[in-house]
């Protein structure tokens, strides 16, 4: 039996504005950090995400959501809009980039220099590989080779992590709920990359907009994934 997983990416924040490392900001131990709301113009972008919903006639019956403020804002929009039930899930959370990190900018953690340098592993191969600075982690954290999925932000969780976690809170919900064949969930940019690096290497190079939805079919029996389209306003 296969189901229709219909993600999308929350609102944008201050945070995004400024390029900031976001990720589950209410774990950061930097002062005057926290989870911060959709602005204005991210109001509006869920809002146009339900018109692409309405448009493709893709009929979602739930919203499971991540529960970081962001994407349950987001999803608050959906509902209403959709006249839908949001349930929160753990699971869905943006990828946690070690407390130290996250609330600062990207420019300033590029600059960063690791004495020593962080090691890390290549799981297809287990060779070990080392990175020296901010600008080069920020590099291959872009980068969906799997070679990289054991590499994280300095004690922060891994990109493999990441997936697992999420596609295990799916395939949870899914099974203790079979009656939702169509799901629509607000969720991150990092982790949904992640998920799709298995999927389409091509896809998921580019990042998620604020105004898309990432259409994934999930087969329950196969426990397989399957990446159907990206559909963009």
């Amino acid at each position: 039996m296969c189901i229709n997983l219909f993600f999308v990416r929350h609102g944008m924040t201050e945070y995004n504005k400024n390029v900031i490392i976001q990720g589950q900001t209410n774990r950061s131990n930097i002062i005057d950090i926290c989870d911060k709301p959709l602005l204005p113009n991210g109001y509006t972008q869920a809002e146009t995400l339900v018109k692409i919903i309405i448009e493709r006639n893709l009929k979602p019956q739930i919203i499971l959501s991540s529960p970081l403020l962001r994407a349950y804002q987001t999803a608050q929009i959906l509902s209403k809009k959709l006249g839908l039930d949001v349930i929160k899930n753990d699971g869905l959370k943006e990828m946690f980039f070690g407390a130290e990190n996250e609330g600062m900018p990207v420019s300033e953690f590029k600059k960063k220099i690791f004495n020593p340098a962080l090691k890390f592993v290549n799981p297809l191969d287990y060779t070990e590989y080392y990175v020296k600075t901010g600008e080069e982690l920020r590099e291959y954290h872009k980068d969906i080779n799997p070679k990289y999925d054991l590499l994280s932000h300095p004690n922060g969780e891994t990109k493999k992590e990441v997936r697992d976690r999420a596609k295990q809170a799916i395939r949870n919900f899914v099974l203790a709920n079979p009656t939702y064949k169509n799901i629509l969930i607000p969720t991150h940019n990092a982790l949904l990359r992640f998920l799709m690096g298995e999927l389409d290497v091509n896809s998921a190079q580019n990042t998620v907009g604020h105004e898309e939805i990432v259409y994934i079919q999930y087969d329950i029996n196969k426990n397989s994934w399957k990446l159907i389209e990206r559909y963009m306003n």
